[in-house]
């Protein structure tokens, strides 16, 4: 008879058991960083929030804010100016209540800085938001319609 680990160390190879989340990291409170959307990208700004204000419930693929990103998120050479900033809409791979949600005032800041925290409001979490958001961008044309009924 085989165990579950032995199947697991059979299906899984080592790097990906280090990525598979434990249903403890799935159902917690998470911490809303500014993503950071390329291995050059250092900056970004909010321009827009896309949710009400908190407390607010989310699910997976809501649309959370617009953001413009530095102009380092693109290498040089796909740039189609040097200054050019791409607008992003970022969206919640987490499902829970967003707690708290900070604009910072569409001030520039750095990759990484936390903006929100989202609870499942299990009643076991502690108040400490440890594991980062689970998030996905995509590029927002100036046509689009979130962008036109700002």
């Amino acid at each position: 008879r085989i165990t579950q680990v032995e199947l697991d160390q059979a299906i899984f190879p080592q790097y990906l058991r280090k990525m598979r989340p434990t249903m403890a990291s799935l159902f917690a409170i998470k911490r809303i960083s500014l993503p950071r959307l390329s291995p050059t990208h250092t900056r970004g700004r909010i321009l827009r929030l896309l949710i009400d204000k908190p407390p607010t419930p989310i699910v997976s693929y809501d649309a959370v804010f617009i953001m413009e990103a530095s102009e380092d998120m693109l290498t040089e050479g796909f740039r189609p100016t040097p200054h050019h900033k791409e607008l992003m809409i970022i969206e919640a791979h987490d499902e829970g209540i967003i707690q708290k949600l900070d604009d910072y005032g569409g001030k520039w800041m750095d990759v990484g800085t936390t903006i929100g925290i989202i609870d499942d409001e299990d009643e076991d979490n502690n108040e400490n938001a440890e594991d980062d958001w689970l998030w996905q961008a995509y590029k927002l044309d100036e046509d689009h319609e979130l962008w036109k009924n700002r």
